[in-house]
């Protein structure tokens, strides 16, 4: 039995205690509460008889089996997986020191997130916003401002405000919906926010007005972006179109506006707006590894190593 040890060890206490001098038992204190211990998600609870020290001390084992109350319901997992208190992830950042490098920014987070959504509204001159105080985009960038993405930039204000609204993206997709979400402040650049986007919508109008509608719809797989602020509330960098997993959506894993032209079939004429397809030697070397190991034997064979 499991607590055969355990009953072992109090008769040892019992036998102890008739050899304990009669003046020495009376001054034993009266037996304490032991601690609850946990054990494999069941609570045993050990206790000690109260009793006069003057009589026989008999430690009493009281034990109280049942399945420990979880902390989550963890509906329709399996018991093996099912955590029994909550988890303490190593290799988690310093809060504290995170809490210190956002504190030194003289924006808080909700005002950035609200800067943020601010100009993503002024850059889509209303198409997928709102722009009450009619903000130009020189309004909401600094002139030091950068546009990066995975294969383009970084661009200037100019040459991106030139090229960007060369798209005419609200014209293409009336019904477009950038879906953004998760907006947050990095705890590392506290000048910067970090948000998602997951564009749908389908191509009813002309691209770049002269190529016709194709009415095919887009869905983008979600793609991280962010916006850097100076301590003017200026927008100094702005980010898009870094695919977070590329089998979701249509647009052969591209992000940004690439992946927009592929879905509908207007794909741009270089490999970096088309999907991804390995190099001969980065395929060899990695799924044709096999090819190349029974390559390299044949030859030892052949020259007789």
């Amino acid at each position: 039995m499991i607590f055969k040890p355990v009953a072992i060890f109090l008769l040892g206490l019992g036998a102890a205690a008739a050899f304990v001098p009669l003046a020495a038992k009376s001054r034993m204190p009266v037996a304490r509460q032991l601690r609850c211990v946990e054990c494999r998600g069941r609570h045993l609870t050990c206790q000690a008889a109260s009793v006069d020290a003057s009589s026989v001390a008999t430690p009493v084992l009281d034990v109280e089996s049942k399945p420990a109350d979880p902390f989550l319901t963890f509906k329709g997992v399996s018991e093996k997986l099912r955590p029994l208190e909550e988890i303490e992830l190593e290799g988690l950042m310093d809060e504290d020191m995170a809490k210190a490098r956002k504190a030194a920014f003289a924006l808080s987070e909700d005002e950035l997130i609200n800067l943020t959504k601010q100009f993503l509204n002024v850059q889509f001159s209303g198409a997928f916003g709102s722009n009450p105080k009619q903000l130009s985009f020189n309004d909401v960038t600094a002139k030091d401002f950068q546009f990066v993405a995975p294969v383009v930039g970084p661009l200037s204000r100019e040459t991106f405000v030139e090229a960007f609204s060369s798209f005419k993206l609200g014209d293409a997709f009336p019904d477009g919906d950038p879906n953004y979400y998760n907006f947050h402040q990095d705890p590392f650049e506290p000048k910067r926010i970090f948000f998602v986007s997951r564009f749908q919508g389908t191509n009813t109008g002309t691209i770049l007005g002269l190529l016709p509608a194709t009415n095919k719809r887009v869905e983008s797989p979600p793609q991280v972006q962010s916006c850097t602020f100076n301590d003017r509330g200026e927008v100094t960098k702005y980010t898009i179109g870094y695919v977070m997993d590329k089998e979701v959506g249509n647009t052969g894993g591209l992000g940004g506006a690439y992946g927009i032209f592929y879905a509908i079939g207007y794909g741009l004429p270089f490999a970096e707006a088309q999907p991804w397809s390995p190099s001969p030697p980065y395929f060899l070397l990695t799924r044709g590894g096999s090819v190349v190991t029974g390559l390299i034997k044949n030859i030892q064979r052949l020259v007789g190593q």
